[in-house]
Parts: C-alpha cells; structure tokens; sequence
C-alpha cells in the first residue's frame, strides 16, 4: 500500500485527509511513527497525536483525544 499512495500521492492528496492518534505505549506506535514520517516525505498534511502513557486501547484513546477526533471527523467527512 505504500508504494502506491507514493505512486499516487497527487491524488490522494487532494481528496484524503489523514489523522493518526496513538498512544505512546502502544505496541503500534514504532509503526504509527514510521508511517506518519512517510506520509510526511510525500507532502501528505497528516494530523497526528502521541497521548503520553497511553497502551492500545480505543476508548481511553478517544476519551484522551477529547473533540479533536470528531472535530477531524465532521471537517471531512461532511464534505
């Protein structure tokens, strides 16, 4: 899937918008990392978040995030 938003990035930049939130002890968060910095070195705008001390866990996610998340959600999704 890299290969090809690289291939495509024109594209996809003008129609998709990224947000990655993980926790900073998350087991995915190494990988969360690598892939925001590429997403990065092909010019894509990502909104991205660590929440200190948080493991794998989508509701403490969320609740940490606050509206930052919906707010992301209703600017582009209503479009």
């Amino acid at each position: 899937p890299w290969a090809e938003l690289q291939k495509n990035a024109a594209a996809v930049r003008q129609r998709v918008a990224f947000r990655q939130i993980v926790g900073t002890g998350d087991f995915l968060v190494e990988p969360n990392r690598r892939f925001h910095d590429f997403l990065a070195s092909i010019g894509m705008d990502v909104e991205y978040d660590e929440l200190m001390g948080l493991g794998h866990d989508p509701r403490a996610v969320f609740a940490r995030a606050g509206v930052s998340g919906w707010r992301f959600h209703a600017d582009h999704f209503a479009k």
